[in-house]
């Protein structure tokens, strides 16, 4: 799929102010080598604006969490999104730019929420990604 032209859904009524001071602060060393993590990747979040910011993505065998460094606090970071394996339904690339990355999660019906990431190690991330999903999925059934 090269078409990635859905935008990311998040309350209007809220500003990301407003999100982050709700949002749960974590130690990123210790968060991340939680014995449930399978693999951790470094990316940029791109914003439904085009803005990138630093990012992390945590894959463990039951979620996905997207962590966001707190600049005023160095080894922490903010959870900013946690999903549920299960939910990941579709993740896509574009062939010009194959570290450019959309995850999609909702269910086969319907998409809920779309985040975009360029991840340096996007092929070993969508590979991890998607045999994570399919453990869970399996699981689950």
């Amino acid at each position: 799929d090269d078409d990635d032209d859905e935008s990311a859904k998040s309350p209007a009524s809220e500003s990301d102010t407003e999100l982050a001071a709700r949002r749960k602060m974590v130690n990123m060393e210790t968060f991340c080598n939680e014995p449930d993590t399978i693999e951790v990747f470094e990316c940029h979040e791109v914003k439904p604006d085009g803005h990138k910011v630093p990012a992390r993505i945590v894959l463990t065998t039951k979620k996905v969490y997207i962590l966001r460094a707190l600049a005023d606090r160095p080894g922490w970071a903010q959870i900013f999104a946690q999903h549920s394996l299960a939910t990941l339904v579709k993740i896509t690339s574009k062939r010009q730019h194959p570290e450019f990355i959309t995850l999609r999660f909702g269910t086969v019906d319907e998409i809920h929420t779309t985040q975009r990431f360029i991840i340096p190690k996007a092929g070993a991330a969508c590979k991890a990604m998607k045999i994570a999903v399919l453990k869970e999925v399996d699981r689950l059934s």
